[in-house]
């Protein structure tokens, strides 16, 4: 397994994300990531993301959608991880999807409300985590004055809140 291999770890919450990551083969070897507000991902190495099954918070992080994976890098994680002993696949090794089905990225959300995508607005709302719901109004509050009068009464029915609280 070669340590070079970068994994592209994702932001799935609103402002900045400090997760830690230790070196599953050298514990002392340790690294703590912050994805800022501005930023939606970081390369993090192999063998330092392989410690996230070490770190309970990391983890819990990962499992409640916090940060996700492109799925390319998840199956090489998890196949890691369980060839490592540190992951038992219960699943015949296919990389286990033990996250949020809705997990959408900042930009993600900003294109679906300015373009009018109400699938994703629509998920969101239905089936979306508080970090997810979070992010929508967050966006929804910092681009209500480009926004359809429909688009403002789905969000605010939908999490019966106020998008124009807060927004002067």
């Amino acid at each position: 397994m070669a340590d070079n291999n970068l994994i592209k770890i994702e932001k799935r919450v609103p402002g900045t994300l400090v997760l830690e990551f230790h070196d599953f083969q050298n514990y002392q070897n340790k690294l703590r990531i912050a994805i800022e507000h501005n930023q939606e991902f970081r390369l993090v190495p192999l063998n330092l993301v392989l410690g996230m099954f070490l770190i309970p918070m990391t983890l819990a992080a990962y499992r409640n959608g916090m940060f996700t994976m492109p799925q390319a890098d998840k199956e090489k994680v998890f196949a890691a991880a369980a060839e490592q002993g540190l992951y038992l696949s219960q699943d015949g090794g296919k990389a286990p999807d033990k996250q949020p089905a809705v997990m959408f990225s900042e930009s993600e959300i900003r294109d679906a409300i300015k373009t009018g995508k109400m699938k994703v607005v629509n998920d969101i709302i239905a089936k979306g985590n508080k970090a997810q719901k979070q992010y929508l109004v967050t966006i929804a509050r910092e681009e209500i004055a480009n926004l359809k009068q429909k688009t403002i009464e789905i969000i605010e029915g939908g999490l019966g809140i106020s998008l124009q609280e807060g927004v002067e």
